[in-house]
């Protein structure tokens, strides 16, 4: 039965930390006086380090799911606030941090997401 590559877990838990400490500087660099989205850094932040520890420390498909899961939100909400405006915020998407972030949370979902999908759906065609 295949199984999920051994560093599929520290690459998707290392781009998470990405996510985590790219927000964390957005905020530090007046994100956080931005009402709903300064918030909702602070919320993605620390987040997407415990989801990264997590990651590297309990080879778990959940997490990986998780982890996952915030990137594709953390994503969308990029998106959101450059093509219409987030809670009343419109993004620049020349900015270096977009296209960084961009980056970062494709590849990061892609890594977590992809293969724990695929053993999943092994997993249940074996049954």
């Amino acid at each position: 039965m295949p199984t999920v590559a051994a560093d599929h877990p520290i690459v998707g838990g290392l781009l998470l930390l990405a996510s985590g400490v790219m927000h964390f500087d957005l905020r530090l660099m007046g994100y956080r006086y931005i009402s709903v989205v300064g918030k909702l850094f602070l919320v993605q932040a620390p987040l997407a380090v415990v989801l990264a520890f997590g990651n590297i420390a309990a080879n778990r498909w959940m997490i990986h799911l998780g982890g996952a899961v915030l990137l594709a939100f953390t994503e969308s909400g990029l998106l959101v606030s450059v093509y219409t405006g987030l809670f009343g915020f419109p993004d620049r998407p020349a900015a270096p941090y977009a296209w960084a972030s961009l980056a970062v949370e494709i590849s990061g979902f892609l890594v977590l997401a992809i293969p724990v999908l695929l053993e999943r759906s092994t997993r249940a065609r074996l049954h």
